[in-house]
């Protein structure tokens, strides 16, 4: 993968040894965790898993930029929830709600949409796993 510029905060498609690339978002490490010497890296926690990890630049594309390439790669169903919910970590940060309708069932999606904001929105607030988004997303 190429090397680009990022910064903390950034939507990432990570590559972790031979894993195929995965959704993640570029976060503080642990205080007690420090960065590995040599090449620069990131720390980053991935959507849909436990996993985080430090990883190296090149090793790292923008979300955005290489979204539907990624998409093309792999169809794996834990994949797709993964991505499922990077998409609604952005929709609910964006303040993009839909269109309000009165029935119950669009009240609890409303409902079960604002819970997964709320989530999403800890994790810009604190290092909790981005797998917290994931399970909400999946509920």
């Amino acid at each position: 993968m190429a090397a680009v510029s990022l910064r903390l905060g950034d939507l990432v498609w990570g590559k972790l040894g031979r894993y195929p690339p995965w959704p993640g978002k570029i976060v503080n490490p642990p205080k007690d965790l420090k960065k590995p010497r040599g090449k620069k890296c990131f720390f980053v926690k991935f959507f849909g898993t436990e996993d985080h990890a430090w990883i190296k630049v090149e090793q790292l594309k923008p979300y955005h930029a290489h979204k539907e390439e990624m998409i093309k790669i792999n169809k794996g169903k834990r994949f797709q929830q993964a991505v499922d919910a990077v998409e609604e970590f952005l929709r609910r940060a964006k303040g993009k709600d839909q269109t309000s309708s009165h029935n119950s069932a669009d009240d609890k999606n409303r409902r079960n949409s604002s819970e997964v904001y709320k989530r999403a929105k800890a994790l810009d607030q604190s290092d909790n796993d981005m797998s917290a988004v994931y399970r909400a997303y999946i509920h």
